[in-house]
């Protein structure tokens, strides 16, 4: 990132060819670009430093287990579905598109893409085998923002008379720190914001 003539030491091993679908100038000297990811390749080596291109071999998808894969892929899209509608932040065009795709290692690449974390751990998923991992990994990534969202209308709700939050099947006293960590972080973001909370 930030690179506008990288060399192969400034690439990640692992990458993705994509085709473009759609450009659209933004401001002077900048587009967007809409691309479809088609497959992972490893890259071997260069094969020329003007433009920049390389020899690369696609990365096979591996499954160890398919049905294990398909509860996952369940698992990711029902996640999706309420955080879209209870947070507002997700386009219902994501969550058809998403929704109508049936393999597993598609529906956590289009998860995995619109996640809002850094691009070092965009690459990690991008890089992760066997598909179910990378799947596992997407839902841990999905469930602070889906705790977020929760309390953010608990928060709102609270400003209007007392509320008292039960935290379901805590099984450590981390995840009781996780919660109250949610809490304030999530207070803070709403008092940025000048929105009345408790």
């Amino acid at each position: 990132p930030g690179q506008e003539e990288p060399k192969l030491s400034d690439l990640y091993e692992v990458g993705t060819v994509a085709r473009v679908l759609q450009t659209m100038p933004v401001r002077e000297g900048m587009m967007k670009v809409l691309v479809e990811g088609l497959y992972r390749v490893r890259i071997l080596s260069a094969a020329s430093d003007d433009p920049l291109t390389v020899n690369a071999e696609v990365i096979e998808e591996r499954t160890d287990s398919e049905v294990e894969a398909q509860a996952l892929r369940r698992a990711a899209l029902e996640r999706l579905a309420v955080l879209a509608r209870t947070s507002g932040r997700v386009p219902d065009e994501l969550v058809a598109a998403v929704a109508a795709n049936m393999e597993p290692e598609k529906v956590a690449d289009a998860l995995a893409g619109h996640l809002e974390s850094a691009s070092k751990e965009r690459q990690e998923l991008l890089e992760m085998q066997p598909v179910e991992k990378r799947l596992e990994r997407v839902l841990s990534l999905l469930e602070p923002k889906l705790l977020d969202t929760q309390v953010a209308a608990i928060l709102r709700a609270a400003a209007h008379g007392p509320v008292r939050i039960l935290v379901p099947m805590v099984s450590s006293v981390g995840e009781i720190r996780a919660v109250r960590e949610a809490i304030d972080r999530v207070t803070r973001r709403l008092r940025r914001r000048r929105v009345p909370v408790p």
